[in-house]
C-alpha cells in the first residue's frame, strides 16, 4: 500500500476533518462524520505542522474517536480519523470538548455525517431512521454548509442539488407512493433539545 501523500494548507488555515467508522463499513450505518474546524495559524502542513498537531492531539480526545489519519486533503483542508464505535456523534459535546484542549487557538464549527437508513415523511416533514441509532433524525433544508473556503475564510457556497437536495428527495418519497425509501443522506448534523436535526446536502436511493 503506498503510504498517504501529505497535502498542504495555506492562509487562512482552515481544516474539515472526515470521520470514518473504525467498525466494518458494509455494517456500518453511519459511514462518515465530518468535523469544521478553523485554525489562527498562518498555515498549517498536515500532522507535521506546528498548527495542526494541537488540533490532532485535541480531536484524539474526543469521546468515540480511535485514531486521526496524517494524510490532508488541500482544497477543503481535510483528515480522517476512525471512531471506535456505530452510532452518531454529539456535536454539542465534541465542541465543547475541544474548546477546552485547544481554548481560542481553533474554532469548531460543527459536524456533517453521511449515513444509510430509512427515509419517510411524517406531518412534520421527512425524518431519517438509522438503524442502532435512537428515534428518528428531522430532515431540512441545507442552511450551514460545512466545507471552508480557506481563500475566502468563508463557508463554500452550496451547488444548485445541493440548495435543492431536499427537494429531491421529497419527489423520490412523493414517487415511491407512500412507502419508505432506503437511502444514504449527507449533511450538517446539529443537535436540538427535541432530538437530532440532518441539513440535507446530499442524497443517494439504495436498493431495497
Amino acid at each position: 500500500m503506498r503510504p498517504p501523500r501529505t497535502i498542504r494548507c495555506f492562509l487562512p488555515a482552515c481544516a474539515v476533518l472526515v470521520l470514518a467508522l473504525g467498525a466494518n463499513p458494509a455494517r456500518a450505518q453511519v459511514q462518515e462524520v465530518v468535523v469544521g474546524i478553523t485554525t489562527t495559524c498562518p498555515y498549517e502542513n498536515a500532522i507535521e505542522g506546528g498548527c495542526w498537531s494541537g488540533a490532532y492531539h485535541a480531536l484524539l480526545q474526543l469521546d468515540g474517536v480511535k485514531s486521526v489519519d496524517k494524510a490532508a486533503n488541500g482544497y477543503n483542508c481535510t483528515a480522517r480519523v476512525y471512531l471506535s464505535k456505530d452510532g452518531l456523534p454529539d456535536p454539542d459535546k465534541w465542541a465543547a470538548q475541544f474548546k477546552k484542549s485547544v481554548d481560542q487557538a481553533y474554532t469548531f464549527r460543527g459536524v456533517e455525517i453521511t449515513a444509510s437508513g430509512t427515509v419517510s415523511g411524517d406531518g412534520n416533514g421527512l425524518v431519517l431512521r438509522i438503524e442502532g441509532v435512537e428515534g428518528p433524525i428531522a430532515l431540512r433544508a441545507l442552511e450551514h454548509k460545512l466545507q471552508w473556503n480557506s481563500k475566502k475564510n468563508a463557508a463554500r457556497q452550496p451547488e444548485p442539488d445541493e440548495r435543492d437536495a431536499l427537494d429531491q428527495l421529497a419527489a423520490k418519497i412523493k414517487g415511491a407512493k407512500g412507502a419508505d425509501l432506503k437511502a444514504k443522506v449527507t449533511g450538517p448534523l446539529v443537535k436540538t433539545a427535541t432530538g437530532y436535526t440532518l441539513e440535507v446536502r446530499e442524497s443517494i436511493s439504495l436498493a431495497k
